[in-house]
Order: structure tokens, then sequence, then C-alpha cells
């Protein structure tokens, strides 16, 4: 939240992950499956210039005395369970929780850079569509972040996913 001064937040970066699902439960059936992904969620940066001021959720203040960067960045891995319900031939929707470490940096111009590294846990929805060997999925996670270190909360993600479904 601004509280002085007209500081800018470029948060046009772009996120990308990878998740690897290994069927656990009955490997014909394949509806419940172990997940372990890698998502790299990018970064934001605010400028701001002397005199312009910044509050967090987390109550903390950062007062510009300076023209500076703020910038945050974090990544995580993750391991969890997705399970698939069938509700119709083409079309499954899913459910998925897990744990995720998420590690994170915020960085300013001038100052050294505050590293957090913790494990929390994620959950999520998603639907799919099978088109011949091929999955669309549309997915929506919440990983539960809330550092007060980096002053990062949850993040949360909508995707849009392809798979190949005949590696097996």
């Amino acid at each position: 939240t601004t509280t002085a001064g007209t500081p800018t937040l470029d948060k046009k970066d772009n996120s990308m992950g990878i998740t690897l699902g290994i069927p656990i439960l009955a490997i014909y059936i394949k509806k419940t499956f172990l997940e372990l992904g890698y998502n790299d969620f990018g970064s934001y940066k605010i400028k701001g210039k002397h005199g312009d001021a910044i509050s967090s959720k987390f109550g903390t203040t950062h007062d510009f005395t300076t023209n500076q960067t703020l910038e945050t960045k974090a990544t995580n891995v993750t391991v969890g369970l997705k399970h698939n319900l069938v509700i119709h031939n083409d079309i499954t929707i899913s459910g998925r929780f897990g744990l995720h470490e998420f590690d994170s940096s915020h960085a300013q111009t001038g100052e050294n850079t505050v590293k957090d590294k913790t494990i929390k846990k994620y959950y999520g929805v998603g639907a799919e569509h099978n088109v011949g060997n091929f999955i669309i999925s549309l997915n929506y996670n919440c990983y539960d972040v809330d550092s007060a270190t980096t002053t990062l909360v949850d993040i949360k993600t909508a995707t849009i996913g392809l798979k190949y479904n005949n590696f097996f």
C-alpha cells in the first residue's frame, strides 16, 4: 500500500512451472497421483523516489530516503497428491494438496538481500479435457507463503497446461 508519494509497481513478469505426476494407487485406473513440481513465480519491482513510502500487509513500512528499487523473487518445489474424478468420458475434475518449500529473496538498492526459505502447504482444483493423446488442463492453486521476512503474501496461480497422456 502506498502511504506517501507515488512509487511505481512493475508486476509484468510471468511465472512458469513443471509438474511430474506419478500414478500411485491403481496404475490402470490412474485416479490418484503423487505430484512433484517446480515453479518460478517471477518477480516484482517497486521503484520509489525520496519521500515515497509504502507499507506491507504485515505492518512493516519502507520510507524511500533516496531513489531506490525493491525487488522480490520467489520459487518453490512441491510434493503432493492429486486425485481425479472423471465426470464424463473426456472431462475430469481434480483436487490437489501437499507441501511446498518456497525460496524467496527481497533486495533493495544499497542494502543486503533478505532471504526466506520455509515449508508450507498448498492446495488447488483443476479441470481436464482429453483430446486424443493430449490433455488440456486448467488449474487454480494457492501456495501458503505469508512471510514477514520478505513481505510476500500467499501466491495464487491460474494455469493452462498441456500434457501428453501416453508415456506408459
